[in-house]
């Protein structure tokens, strides 16, 4: 990414988020790009394409839960709810917060242990298993 880059999002809290941090960057041809930071460590980035999927990323730790994806074309993001292991995770879901990060890409996060985001654009839902964190994956 090159040197300006937009700060840290404060939309969404570090409580929810864990060690994460999300901001916008430029990539390469000037493309826009969401940086993942653990602390201020860049540990992913992701440039917009045509390729690009809906969802990038979804992580848990101990008390929380993040997914990160792009905004689709129409420009709004996505509707996310958090669910926990077990078969009553559909009927106790936690909505969670979307934030925009820049033109192009959008984190939702919530407290609590969850296992998987569902995440809704009107017009489609799908199911994403969240990873651990600490593993590695980003």
């Amino acid at each position: 990414m090159d040197s300006e880059r937009v700060a840290p999002v404060t939309a969404v809290t570090p409580a929810a988020v864990g060690p994460l941090g999300f901001r916008a960057a430029r990539g390469t041809g000037g493309r826009a790009a969401l940086e993942v930071l653990d602390g201020d460590e860049v540990i992913g980035a992701h440039v917009d394409t045509a390729f690009t999927a809906s969802v990038l990323g979804a992580l848990r730790g101990r008390g929380w839960a993040v997914v990160w994806g792009r905004v689709e074309r129409d420009g709004e993001p996505p509707a996310v709810v958090f669910t926990g292991p077990g078969r009553r995770r559909r009927a106790t879901g936690t909505p969670a917060r979307v934030v925009r990060v820049g033109e192009r890409f959008w984190v939702a996060s919530a407290s609590g242990e969850h296992r998987v985001a569902t995440v809704s654009d009107g017009a489609r839902a799908q199911e994403w298993r969240l990873g651990a964190y600490g593993n590695g994956a980003v």
